[in-house]
């Protein structure tokens, strides 16, 4: 199994275990509910920093590749008018 799966999986288990434990307990309704809020802010900014350090490093990777695509190119092109340039000498 995928070990970012598991992960993503045990996470998702635990905010349901706590969102059912905290459904249970045996406090006032508005103190949980502000609890509850107060939970899923702070795993909705998790994943959304989560996700932004993906994007980044995503945006990254591509332009790393585009570099890297320009200069194989540029290399390709040199290389095939050396070559033009030798077969036109004989």
């Amino acid at each position: 199994m995928n070990s970012k799966k598991l992960i993503v999986g045990i996470v998702a288990g635990l905010a349901v275990g706590t969102v059912i434990g905290m459904l249970f307990a045996p406090e006032d309704g508005k103190r949980i509910r502000k609890k509850m809020v107060s939970m899923a802010e702070e795993i909705t900014d998790g994943l959304n920093d989560k996700f932004h350090k993906f994007t980044d490093r995503l945006n990254e990777k591509i332009e790393s590749t585009k570099e890297y695509v320009s200069n194989f190119a540029e290399r390709a092109n040199e290389t095939s008018e050396q070559v033009d340039d030798g077969s036109n000498q004989n």
